[in-house]
């Protein structure tokens, strides 16, 4: 498992079942009674308890909290205690809350100072591997010791591992799995209960993961991958935050790739960049020469056509 600590904060989310069990249990007792003594305020202040305490220990997303927490309110309109407007005005305020949670709590402002960290760390590497492992140690420490995992082209339309501590570069076959995945669609992906067979993580324990893929310059250099042995274990915020660290990572790696690229002359960027560029260079000229042979074609049946004087 690559994996490691550093000195960076824990700025993913570790959430547990069971709070989430607890607060579903509070809220139909508060609804239960609020109905049974006919106190809407007793109903209310439930399911606005309720759903802030969802949204701050549970793994369901806001939208669900809030699916949650507005039929709850339901009930009490069922049992007589309130009307539809007054669920119009609840619903309202559980979306107020939701919005100060998501623009305010969790604004990407608020991981700036963290993001400013960690691009200082990983830019003390000399190296791509050594890039590469400050890189998968620092966001380990982020999440907890949870399992990362950096695959870095090879230019040549493969991905592989670097080296990393004591293990040599691995070679990822092209079976299908999450991280072929989202190098080729340029697309991040996560999934609550990985299927073996489907998302091939590359940590074997892996039951949730979350990848991003690794952009720069409009080219994707390689996928950044989080994987937990925990079903459920990454959030829809944990996804945004991975994003901002991929961005980070990927910038500062696309220099070293670029200097390998450029040193060896077979793997990176260039090469491709080069290959590309060299099939367009081979079309045009094949299309221009085409041309011109139609243009000399046509030159030639005109003057078969016209009448000698």
């Amino acid at each position: 498992m690559r994996s490691g600590k550093g000195r960076q904060a824990l700025i993913f989310e570790k959430r547990r079942f069971w709070p989430q069990i607890i607060w579903i249990a509070v809220l139909i007792a508060g609804v239960s009674l609020g109905c049974a003594f006919a106190s809407p305020e007793l109903i209310v202040a439930s399911v606005a308890a309720v759903f802030l305490g969802l949204n701050e220990t549970s793994r369901w997303a806001y939208r669900t909290n809030l699916l949650i927490c507005t039929g709850a309110a339901v009930v009490g309109i069922i049992a007589g205690v309130f009307s539809w407007f007054q669920l119009f005005f609840i619903f309202v305020l559980l979306s107020v809350v939701s919005g100060y949670l998501l623009y305010f709590r969790d604004s990407a402002k608020r991981l700036l100072p963290y993001m400013e960290e960690f691009s200082a760390d990983i830019s003390e590497g000399k190296s791509l591997e050594e890039t590469t492992m400050l890189a998968v140690d620092t966001i380990s420490a982020m999440s907890g010791g949870e399992a990362v995992f950096i695959a870095v082209t090879d230019g040549c339309g493969g991905l592989y591992l670097p080296d990393y501590h004591d293990e040599s570069r691995i070679d990822l076959k092209r079976n299908g799995g999450a991280v072929w995945k989202v190098f080729a669609a340029g697309r991040s992906y996560m999934t609550s209960a990985v299927e073996p067979s489907k998302d091939l993580p590359l940590d074997r324990e892996a039951c949730s993961l979350v990848s991003v893929p690794l952009l720069s310059r409009g080219e994707k250099i390689g996928v950044l991958q989080l994987e937990s042995d925990q079903s459920n274990a990454f959030t829809e915020g944990d996804l945004t935050r991975l994003e901002l660290l991929a961005f980070v990572v990927s910038t500062v790696l696309f220099g070293f790739i670029f200097e390998l690229a450029e040193s060896e002359g077979k793997v990176g960027y260039k090469v491709k960049t080069y290959k590309t560029e060299a099939r367009r260079e081979e079309k045009r000229a094949a299309a221009k020469i085409k041309n011109e042979d139609s243009k000399a074609q046509a030159q030639t049946k005109l003057d078969l056509e016209l009448p000698k004087e």
